[in-house]
């Protein structure tokens, strides 16, 4: 049995349109040193279009608190994508109690933005859904 799952979600914003969802989420819930993984990008139409990520960030919970610390592997001049990967990477880190990375990937000239607090909601709201079963 695998200790993962990955799941797709498209999260489609009413003003923004889609953005779509990669999260790979531990199944086995006791051991907290798997990370949750999610990948994030607006919904392309055309599948051959080569993708870039743009940010990657890494959050890990400390074990006696309720802190957590996190670092931008890749960052981005574009602060909104900033912003989404780092407040995304530590709510789920905080929220689980595991280390979580968090991209943002984009195809060749996107620069679109989103509403970020949407966004935000409907990504944790997806993996909490699917965490535990």
């Amino acid at each position: 049995m695998s200790c993962v799952k990955t799941l797709v979600h498209t999260v489609d914003s009413p003003l923004y349109g889609a953005v779509e969802l990669v999260a790979t989420i531990p199944t086995e819930l006791e051991n907290a040193r798997i990370p949750i993984s999610v990948v994030l990008g607006f919904a392309d139409d055309s599948a051959e279009a080569p993708m870039r990520l743009l940010s990657y960030h890494y959050a890990l919970p400390y074990r006696t608190t309720q802190q957590v610390v996190g670092t931008a592997l890749l960052d981005t001049s574009n602060d909104w994508v900033r912003d989404v990967t780092r407040q995304l990477a530590t709510l789920i880190s905080k929220k689980f109690g595991r280390p979580c990375y968090v991209g943002w990937s984009n195809g060749a000239g996107q620069q679109r933005s989103v509403d970020q607090l949407f966004v935000i909601k409907q990504c944790i709201q997806f993996i909490s859904d699917n965490y535990a079963s």
